[in-house]
């Protein structure tokens, strides 16, 4: 999922659009009385959207109906005002299998990461830095096969080792409120949120939130084709999308040290080895990098 959540029809409605690839639809019902888009909301100024803390939401159909062992939720969010209760940044819940995993805000500064696998209690991610009305912050939660790590302003927090994650649990996933609407909502805006399909590195993080357009280096994998799909913007509208051209990644060490196979030392006479004798080394050396 890949949510920038800037302008794209020229229009200050359905701006909720995903550029993954994937065609995830985010449902903003009756958008003039619900979530409303911001034209210069965001941590960059360039869009979000806000939520009243009375019954805003966005519903994102199917999203991590099937969820894998690997995968990094990462987001900004400014809450606008101290509701006096608990606000919800994202919500996954499915009341019959009792599965559910959110991240929210208490109304004493608390980030709080919950998950619970049929109803078999909860496992609770916090990261020690508080979260103050009016300012931007952002978060990224990523869950490899040991478990949640979550993430403040680039900076590793918090984690748990709690294994693997059930997959499917096959209910809407809410921005802005618990459960699908029936509470907890957020006073506040979002921006930029985006789901990878794998586990991101600290550096990988890092770059997210200095906002840098890379892919870090251990990010790759030898053998591996990356191409770039971009969607020119220029404020208020979408042009074609263009794809790059291929860079397939060819060794995942790019400099691989020298290796001395084997070193002989000689006289010119072997026979006497004598003090008026010069001394020579043969080496037999390789490189991998050539």
């Amino acid at each position: 999922l890949n949510m920038p959540f800037e302008q794209i029809n020229g229009t200050t409605t359905a701006n909720a659009w995903d550029y993954s690839g994937y065609g995830y639809t985010a449902d903003i019902s009756d958008e003039a009385n619900n979530a409303s888009w911001n034209a210069t909301g965001g941590f960059d100024g360039n869009g979000s959207y806000q939520f009243d803390g009375v019954n805003d939401l966005i519903t994102i159909d199917t999203l991590l109906d099937t969820v894998s062992n690997s995968f990094t939720v990462s987001t900004w969010f400014k809450v606008l005002d101290n509701t006096g209760s608990t606000q919800t940044i994202f919500n996954k819940h499915n009341i019959n299998a009792q599965d559910r995993m959110y991240l929210f805000l208490t109304d004493a500064g608390v980030i709080s990461f919950d998950y619970e696998e049929n109803n078999n209690g909860y496992l609770t991610l916090r990261p020690s830095t508080t979260w103050v009305a009016g300012e931007w912050m952002h978060l990224a939660l990523s869950w490899d096969v040991d478990g949640p790590s979550i993430y403040i302003n680039g900076l590793l927090e918090n984690s748990s080792s709690a294994g693997v994650m059930r997959a499917g649990t096959q209910s809407d996933f809410t921005l802005g409120s618990y459960d699908g609407g029936l509470g907890l909502f957020l006073n506040g805006q979002i921006d930029d949120f985006v789901i990878f399909n794998r586990t991101l590195s600290d550096s990988q993080i890092w770059a997210l939130y200095t906002n840098q357009s890379i892919i870090t280096a251990n990010e790759t994998s030898n053998g591996e084709n990356w191409t770039v799909d971009v969607t020119p913007n220029d404020g208020s509208e979408d042009g074609a999308v263009v794809r790059s051209n291929s860079v397939i990644i060819i060794d995942t060490v790019p400099n691989s040290k020298p290796v001395v196979e084997s070193i002989r030392i000689n006289t010119t006479d072997i026979t006497t080895n004598n003090t008026n004798q010069t001394i020579t080394a043969n080496i037999s050396l390789s490189d991998a990098d050539g």
